[in-house]
This record gives structure tokens, sequence and C-alpha cells, in this order.
């Protein structure tokens, strides 16, 4: 949740992306973010996923990308 609230209370958006928790769990995030010239995501808004165990902040979250392409995870 801390990180949730420095997110949404950030002065300066991060532009291009949004992310936030799912209303029935705390540990399931999505969130888009808009693809980068000379990418692989070019012109595409990119939906994800990321799984948080009980160990963040020691260990990272897992990503998923969900939005149909031949790269399912990163």
């Amino acid at each position: 949740m801390k990180d949730y609230k420095e997110i949404e209370d950030s002065i300066t958006p991060i532009v291009g992306v949004n992310v936030a928790p799912l209303e029935n769990s705390i540990f399931t995030w999505h969130g888009n973010f808009r693809g980068v010239k000379s990418s692989i995501w070019q012109n595409r808004i990119v939906h994800f996923e990321l799984t948080f165990t009980d160990h963040y902040p020691f260990v990272p979250p897992k990503c998923k990308i969900l939005s149909p392409h031949e790269h399912h995870s990163c």
C-alpha cells in the first residue's frame, strides 16, 4: 500500500503508465503502458499484471504481459 500511495500522491505523473491493485487483492496489480518508438510495442497500449508476494520488497513482483503478442512475460 505504501508504494501505491506514493504513485497516487505523486506530483509528477509517470507519463504513459498507469497501474493499480485489484479491488479484491492488494497482491495483484493491473496496469498499462504506452509502447515507446523503436520497440516491439511501438504505437500500442500494453496491458500487464504484477503479482507480489509476502516477501516484497525483497523479492520483486512477477510481471506478465496480458496483451496479445509473441512475448508474454517481462
